[in-house]
């Protein structure tokens, strides 16, 4: 399968999204470069390098793994134990959890034990496990036992699942910020948080031990286990929370620790989200800016301005929800409704990445066209649907049901009865500014907390980190939407001697992405036990992945026949049904009629087209195959001519043919 996505995009979940932004204000260089600022010269408490390994502690053992067993699919190993339901009970007698971890032992000498916490919370660590591996340096692999695992409530650790009843609330169109539609919107919260705990089968009785201090002590088990006295931790997005906690908890087991896309434990909940929304609007405006100045982009745009059309479909939005023909793998259309929080939610999602902000610059500009297929299909891949029948495709690697039983009692969501507290809720959002904002959802997907059946046992938010006997990483991307540059350097602050890494126009988490400004720093820390200057460190980027120009408009403008085969290639390549399959047959409709369908034959994808529209009248019949090598070979028959396109695995593209009565040879 040809996916050209950044390696870990899809992954990164910080909930369905979830979990700002302050500019930087330095050009861009080649690299990386040392600025002066933001960190200052106060009297450094962490250590300089990462102290020796130890090989074995004394800390009391306990119960052997319910099993030991390799992961499946994996080159993981995976270890199953037994731990209390509530760690903070000492009498009594109490139910056991099942916890899994997964472990990959070094296969030289032992430098240490990283351990990876993904985000979320609610994404299940060990199926993402090899695949995060393959980013890490040699070195890290070579020298260091990895540890992923599935924290309780996700995956294999009494995880609990609520996808049908997540997805309903998703796509409901009330919008919190309205005060015509704030009673619907709380009803669909209360209907949510209900429904979810229902689906999920779990005992109301359990809510409150899913909590990340709860999850924090399951890691510390595992550590008495491995038999180390101290871990490497690395954690992203909602991870980031889980091992401050940890570091907090028990700062003298933490050999080091690694934030990357942090979140500042100190915020309220509704601080938290104010300030996302912030951030997500100023990623969305840079995404739309980047589209504007990329002559490509610009081209597709109907009048040349991003952020213009985008505006002119939200403010078309706000007087109602639109029918939209949608066109089915069958090949005809059926209608669809998409509103203004079907449009937030799409933006909301694809701005955590590159390639997310690139398929949110396409669909903006074919619905400046007219055109809301590529939106629609966005929306339902991004809110876990088919587009088809509209039928829950749940995601093993997450569940919104742990979400909810992490967060909601993690952070207080004000007092008084339910319908009171998220009344609060609101009023704090409004009082924020996040009525006024293009990205408010992300503020109101909270909503269900304020009717949860667990509550947090305190308003007192954490202990900051201010000082650390243990080298301590702070990355951040400028652009990052969720969890900002800003509060990155409001940790980093506050815990004199941290290092800051800045990546320019990056995505949310920005380790294990293929920039060597920011691996090198985490490679140079574990392995030589090397910080980087007590200055912040720049590395380049970019806000988007390379746009991909849509098929042309009309027929007219069908002139290049290389340009419009690359077209078609493209467009399938950022097809989400494409995107996100996994074998076996697959028809999906094309955005003005026909159909694409794929299929996995031996070791190639067999494609074929039947009345494709992509662009208006001009109706394609087309087949070919995808090998494993990325080669693709397709056979394009229009009204306009007949062409044999050609991608090679480096992705130079050839075409061959005739094309408006003419003889074709094409390079590009």
């Amino acid at each position: 399968m040809d996916d050209r996505r950044e390696r870990s995009e899809g992954q990164v979940v910080m909930r369905r999204p979830r979990w700002i932004a302050g500019p930087w204000s330095a050009v861009l260089v080649a690299g990386c470069i040392a600025l002066v600022a933001a960190i200052p010269s106060s009297p450094v408490v962490a250590a300089s390098r990462i102290a020796p390994a130890a090989a074995a502690t004394s800390a009391a053992p306990v119960a052997p793994p319910t099993s030991e067993a390799p992961c499946p699919d994996s080159a993981f190993t995976c270890v199953t134990l037994q731990v209390p339901r509530d760690h903070f009970v000492s009498s009594g007698e109490q139910p056991s959890w099942s916890v899994t971890f997964a472990i990959h032992r070094a296969t030289e000498a032992r430098l240490g034990v990283w351990v990876t916490s993904t985000g979320g919370p609610g994404s299940a660590g060990i199926l993402s496990a090899d695949d995060y591996m393959s980013t890490m340096d040699p070195s890290i692999v070579a020298n260091y036992d990895l540890v992923f695992f599935d924290q309780r409530g996700t995956g294999s650790s009494h995880g609990i699942t609520c996808p049908t009843a997540a997805s309903a609330y998703f796509l409901d169109p009330a919008d919190a910020r309205d005060p015509a539609q704030a009673v619907a919107a709380m009803d669909a919260a209360k209907t949510f948080a209900g429904g979810c705990v229902a689906e999920s089968g779990v005992d109301v009785a359990d809510l409150p031990y899913f909590a990340t201090s709860q999850a924090v002590e399951d890691l510390d088990a595992f550590r008495r286990y491995l038999g180390v006295e101290a871990l490497d931790l690395y954690g992203e997005s909602y991870g980031t929370q889980l091992v401050q906690t940890y570091a907090l908890a028990h700062p003298d087991h933490v050999r080091s620790l690694i934030l990357d896309g942090p979140v500042d434990l100190s915020l309220t909940i509704s601080d938290m989200f104010i300030e996302a929304v912030g951030s997500f609007d100023t990623t969305l405006r840079k995404t739309l800016a980047a589209c504007t100045a990329d002559p490509a982009c610009r081209a597709d745009v109907v009048g040349g301005d991003a952020m213009r059309a985008y505006t002119a479909l939200a403010d078309r939005l706000s007087t109602g929800v639109l029918d939209v023909p949608f066109h089915l793998g069958s090949g005809k259309a059926t209608g669809r409704p998409f509103g203004a929080t079907s449009l937030e939610s799409v933006a909301l999602n694809q701005v955590y990445g590159r390639w997310g902000r690139m398929e949110l610059q396409r669909a903006v500009a074919a619905a400046s066209r007219g055109n809301l297929d590529p939106s629609l299909r966005l929306l339902y891949s991004d809110m876990g649907v088919s587009p088809e029948t509209l039928a829950t495709t749940p995601d093993p690697s997450w569940s919104d049901a742990a979400y909810y039983a992490i967060e909601c009692t993690d952070y207080a969501y004000f007092d008084g009865t339910p319908d009171q507290r998220a009344a609060a809720y609101l009023a704090a959002g409004m009082a924020g500014g996040v009525g006024t904002s293009m990205l408010g959802r992300a503020y109101t997907d909270d909503l269900p907390c304020a009717y949860w059946p667990a509550r947090a046992p305190s308003t007192v938010r954490p202990a900051a980190i201010t000082t650390h006997a243990y080298p301590l990483l702070v990355l951040v991307a400028d652009t990052d939407p969720i969890t900002s540059y800003t509060g990155a350097v409001r940790i980093a602050d506050r815990a004199p001697g941290a290092r800051l890494v800045v990546q320019q126009g990056g995505p949310h988490v920005i380790y294990g992405r293929g920039v060597p400004c920011v691996d090198d720093v985490v490679t140079g820390l574990l392995v030589r036990g090397d910080l980087p200057p007590t200055v912040p460190t720049l590395c380049r980027g970019e806000i988007a992945d390379p746009y991909l120009p849509l098929p042309p408009a009309t027929v007219k403008a069908a002139r290049d026949p290389l340009a419009f085969a690359t077209s078609v290639d493209d467009w399938i390549a950022t097809l989400p049904a494409y995107e996100s399959w996994s074998g076996g047959a697959v028809r999906a409709g094309c955005d003005g009629g026909g159909r694409l369908t794929f299929v996995d034959r031996h070791d190639s994808t067999v494609l074929s087209m039947t009345d494709c529209a992509l662009t208006p009248g001009l109706p394609i019949a087309a087949s070919g195959t995808i090998d494993g090598s990325g080669v693709m070979r397709l056979r394009i028959r229009t009204s306009l001519g007949d062409l044999l396109y050609v991608r090679d695995a480096e992705g130079a593209r050839r075409v061959t043919g005739t094309w408006r009565g003419t003889t074709v040879d094409a390079r590009g």
